[in-house]
């Protein structure tokens, strides 16, 4: 059976897998490495608890659902292109 992560704890592996600090995760900052952890935590989010992309806006405390959109696509792309995204995002994902 497998056990349903609360979006919270998504939100704290992720941060630890890119080696952020919480706080920072749900602060204001575009500073790249902080902007790809809340990538990877949006498209975790929305694979795993369905949820939509308003509701993953309010957790992470973004303006609208169009940067949630934004921002898993964005994931999309570097687990494509980015070796050390694709290995952060794999930890976080478990």
């Amino acid at each position: 059976m497998t056990r349903l992560r609360l979006s919270s704890s998504i939100i704290s592996d992720t941060a630890k897998a890119f080696n952020v600090p919480m706080d920072r995760m749900l602060s204001e900052s575009r500073v790249r490495p902080l902007a790809c952890a809340r990538f990877a935590a949006m498209k975790i989010i929305r694979e795993e608890r369905y949820l939509s992309a308003q509701t993953i806006a309010r957790l992470l405390k973004r303006k609208d659902h169009t940067t949630v959109l934004n921002g898993i696509r964005q994931a999309d792309k570097l687990l494509a292109t980015d070796p050390a995204f694709r290995d952060a995002y794999m930890r976080a994902a478990g």
